[in-house]
C-alpha cells in the first residue's frame, strides 16, 4: 500500500497542471440604436490562474435562428492594440496578422506596417472564411516586459475584454471553439493543459444574439424578429402587468434600446414598444 501511495505522488509531481479558463459574450443590448445593439462582446475569464494565458485562436461562428436568415459578422475590433504595459493592458499582438515584423538584425519586433487585425487571414491555413462570412478565426497575444505573471504590472488582467464583432442585424446563435491548428489558447507555461469552457462548447450553451425589438424570453415572447402585437398581447395581460414572475423571466423589456431596467412591465415598456412598432431585425 505504502508503494502504491508514492507512485501516486510521484504522478502527481509530474503530470502538467490544469488551467481553467472561460470564453464570454454579451450583447450591447442596452443600445439606444439597432445598429449598435448588434455588436457583440467577447470576454476571457482566467481569475484563478497565476500563469496567464498568452495567445488566444479562436473561430467565431454564426447559426441562424428564427426566420430570418443571412446572418454574418461584417467586423471585429480589438479590445487594444499593441504590447501590454501599466495603463493600457491585455491583448493587443495579432499573431495571423501582415502588420508585425521582426527586424533580422536586431530581432526586435516592428510594427512598421501598422498592428494589423486580429482576424487572420482567409488564405492562411487554417484560418476560416472571414469578414463577410459567418466565421472568423481570430488571434490575440500578449506580450509585456519583466517578468511573466500576475505580479507584473505590464501583464495583462486576469480576466477582459479580447474583443467585439458586430453582426447585420440577423438573429442567431454564437458558438465560440478553440482552433487548435493554429494554437487554441496557450498559457505563458506551454506545458499547462487548459480547461476551457466556451459558448456552445460542452455543457456551456451557445450565445443567442437577441433583436432589441422584440420581447424575446418575456414569458413565452415568440422570436419572430420584430416588435409588434404578440409582444403587446403578453405586455398587456393582467397577470403581466405590473407584476414581478420568477427569476428566470423577465418583467419589463430590460435592455430594449434603452428601456428602465425597473423590474415591472408597465407604462415605459408599453410607450417604447409602441416607438419601435412592426421594426424587423433585418
Amino acid at each position: 500500500m505504502k508503494k502504491m501511495f508514492l507512485i501516486m505522488a510521484v504522478l502527481l509531481l509530474v503530470a502538467p497542471a490544469m488551467a481553467e479558463v472561460k470564453i464570454t459574450c454579451e450583447q450591447n443590448l442596452r443600445a439606444s440604436t439597432a445598429s449598435d445593439a448588434n455588436i457583440v462582446t467577447v470576454s476571457y475569464v482566467a481569475t484563478s490562474e497565476v500563469n496567464l494565458p498568452r495567445a488566444f485562436a479562436l473561430d467565431i461562428t454564426l447559426a441562424d435562428t428564427g426566420t430570418i436568415g443571412g446572418a454574418v459578422i461584417t467586423s471585429v475590433t480589438a479590445a487594444k492594440t499593441g504590447e501590454s504595459a501599466v495603463g493600457s493592458q491585455g491583448y493587443g499582438i495579432f499573431l495571423g496578422s501582415d502588420g508585425i515584423d521582426i527586424n533580422g538584425t536586431t530581432g526586435a519586433i516592428e510594427y512598421g506596417r501598422g498592428f494589423g487585425s486580429p482576424v487572420a487571414n482567409p488564405a492562411d491555413p487554417c484560418a476560416a472564411t472571414g469578414i463577410g462570412t459567418n466565421k472568423v478565426t481570430v488571434e490575440l497575444g500578449s506580450l509585456y516586459g519583466g517578468v511573466q505573471g500576475v505580479s507584473n504590472p505590464n501583464a495583462p488582467a486576469q480576466s477582459g475584454v479580447l474583443c467585439t464583432f458586430r453582426v447585420n442585424n440577423k438573429i442567431s446563435n454564437v458558438t465560440i471553439t478553440l482552433n487548435q491548428r493554429r494554437g487554441g489558447i496557450v498559457m505563458e507555461d506551454p506545458d499547462q493543459v487548459v480547461d476551457v469552457n466556451l459558448p456552445g462548447t460542452g455543457a456551456t450553451a451557445v450565445f443567442a444574439i437577441k433583436c432589441p425589438a422584440d420581447m424575446i424570453g418575456f414569458r413565452g415572447a415568440p422570436p419572430d424578429g420584430k416588435c409588434n402585437a404578440n409582444d403587446y398581447a403578453l405586455l398587456a395581460k393582467a397577470e403581466n402587468w405590473n407584476q414581478t414572475p420568477p427569476a428566470n423571466l423577465e418583467t419589463d423589456i430590460t435592455g430594449f434600446r434603452g428601456a428602465p431596467p425597473d423590474g415591472t412591465c408597465n407604462s415605459n415598456d408599453y410607450q417604447l414598444l409602441a416607438k419601435h412598432w412592426n421594426e424587423d431585425w433585418n
